[in-house]
């Protein structure tokens, strides 16, 4: 294997609802989803049954022909975000790809001198080179150099953004909440302000709910947390309940940009994987799933503050629904925590080695997360 990632000396055989065992038997709490994929958690038995039936029917054919189920999926994601058209790919990353090139053409059907695109500092838009340009961590992209031009903004900074977008501006990209980045949540005057701006300077307003949509903020997508309307959303992850599948949906009034021979992708949302995200889905965008998912959230983040009650060692903590940080002042090593926390059944993320980041399924039971908490209280036990 290519040393693309530091895999743990850990490997998991089966799974349930938040729960993953090893090929030891030991049971662990994913408060990760695998990387906010699982939404849905393990065996979630709807899924499981959808999997089964669309393994018997088709599993590829062309994009050069029709494809049942993804002109339903593409109907439904519009259903629960705005009229438009999809497009469908296998990640993230190619979805952030895919608008960055709509994004392009955009501006050259405008005029030659919009094409500056602007992004977020400390945001994470994938790992290919368009979307690495987008991602605003140097850390990410300094062995990849030169990158495509992009300018970037501080989040959340109203001033410095009336600066940077003017008439030159083909696009800005933004996170709701910077997960990778530490679980930052953008505030309502910042993104309705970044709203009015594009309007004013005719640029496509693009989010990225790769992390934030499918649920996990107690929405379909966390946009509409804002009352706002985006041009253009990306999202991937959980869309699939852990099949591979990315998608960018692009509002009415920008859908005919792309053209037959601009984009394309061989695999992107072939019948096996849409009809599955059919029913992922529909199952993650309804109100009894989200709001039973919001109140499991709630007593998840009200444990955790009263564990922490009285820490000085601890910044802050952060949550949009099921998305969760605890920053930590300097001095206390979350590397070291997370690594306590797996010792003892817990998966969680350190982030910047100050972030604990959570991303429970949504799923999890309120027994799987007293079980945590009860691991929580022993390894923050020797916190200040």
């Amino acid at each position: 294997m290519c040393g693309t990632y530091k895999r743990r000396d850990i490997c998991f055989s089966r799974g349930n609802g938040a729960t993953l065992f090893d090929k030891k038997g030991k049971k662990y709490i994913d408060l990760l989803s695998g990387l906010g994929v699982n939404n849905l958690g393990y065996a979630h038995p709807a899924l499981i049954n959808e999997i089964k039936k669309a393994a018997g029917g088709l599993l590829h054919v062309s994009n050069l022909f029709q494809i049942e189920s993804q002109v339903e999926l593409s109907r439904l994601i519009q259903k629960n975000a705005f009229p438009g058209k999809c497009f469908f790919c296998n990640s993230g990353t190619e979805a952030n790809e895919a608008a960055y090139k709509l994004a392009m053409k955009y501006s050259k059907n405008v005029s030659p001198q919009k094409k500056e695109i602007i992004s977020m500092l400390n945001s994470f838009h994938g790992r290919t080179m368009g979307s690495l340009s987008l991602t605003g961590q140097i850390k990410y992209q300094s062995s990849f150099k030169p990158l495509l031009p992009v300018t970037y903004c501080n989040y959340s900074n109203i001033p410095e953004l009336k600066r940077k977008i003017n008439r030159n501006t083909a696009a800005v990209f933004v996170e709701v909440v910077q997960g990778e980045g530490g679980v930052y949540i953008a505030s309502r005057e910042f993104l309705q302000e970044l709203r009015s701006l594009c309007n004013y300077h005719q640029a496509l307003l693009i989010i990225d709910e790769v992390q934030t949509g499918c649920g996990r903020t107690g929405k379909p997508f966390a946009w509409q947390h804002y009352d706002i309307v985006p041009d253009v959303i990306t999202m991937a992850k959980g869309l699939a309940g852990g099949l591979p599948i990315g998608s960018m949906l692009v509002s009415s009034k920008y859908a005919d940009i792309l053209e037959p021979g601009d984009h394309a992708s061989t695999f992107g949302g072939n019948p096996f994987v849409t009809r599955v995200a059919l029913k992922a889905f529909s199952i993650l965008t309804s109100p009894v799933f989200l709001q039973k998912a919001e109140k499991n959230a709630g007593y998840l983040a009200k444990g955790l503050d009263s564990l922490l009650a009285g820490k000085k060692s601890l910044l802050e903590t952060r949550r949009l629904g099921m998305m969760l940080a605890l920053e930590f002042k300097e001095g206390v090593n979350t590397d070291e925590l997370a690594e306590k926390l797996s010792a003892r059944g817990i998966i969680v993320n350190s982030i910047k080695n100050k972030i604990i980041r959570l991303l429970p399924p949504l799923v999890i039971s309120k027994n799987e997360i007293d079980y945590a908490l009860g691991v929580f209280k022993h390894v923050f036990s020797g916190l200040e």
